[in-house]
């Protein structure tokens, strides 16, 4: 569902794995919306391409169902990544500060919804680490929009 909130838009997403044994939901407004290319990310979905990623202050993030069924890997101590332990989905990163989920979990944002529109990637994020260029309208950060470094496609800092 989504509601206006002043200028910002308010969202709850309702996500699952695959199976259905973990059901969480996220409510925003999104911290940032964006397709990242951290080699953490990357590696951690067995892509070369970047991942789309919505992030969440933890306030917002809520675990409703199954939370004995997430199993939780870490290889760096910055980033949990957490799983389904029945089905193997990759249900949500947890970082410092916020949770990075996955809008391919999100189970309500079917064509032509609300939602949908909602998590349509706006940035991409750590384009430093991109294994490609791309040539599209979206602002690219060198690292997280907070850090406050943008680029252009082909990685140049912008002043």
């Amino acid at each position: 569902s989504i509601r206006s909130t002043g200028t910002k838009m308010s969202y709850t997403c309702e996500a699952s794995c695959r199976c259905g044994s973990v059901k969480w939901e996220v409510t925003g407004p999104f911290l940032f919306n964006g397709l990242c290319h951290c080699q953490s990310c990357r590696y951690g979905n067995s892509s070369s391409h970047p991942i789309h990623l919505v992030a969440v202050v933890k306030d917002n993030f809520k675990v409703i169902l199954g939370e004995d069924k997430v199993s939780v890997w870490s290889n760096d101590g910055k980033v949990n990544r957490a799983f389904c332990s029945t089905c193997g989905t990759k249900t949500w990163n947890e970082l410092s500060s916020f949770y990075g989920c996955f809008p391919t979990t999100f189970r309500n944002i079917g064509k032509g919804s609300l939602c949908q529109d909602a998590v349509k990637p706006t940035m991409h994020i750590n384009y430093e680490s991109r294994m490609f260029d791309f040539e599209d309208a979206l602002p690219k950060w060198i690292g997280f929009p907070q850090e406050g470094k943008q680029c252009d496609n082909k990685g140049n800092l912008q002043k």
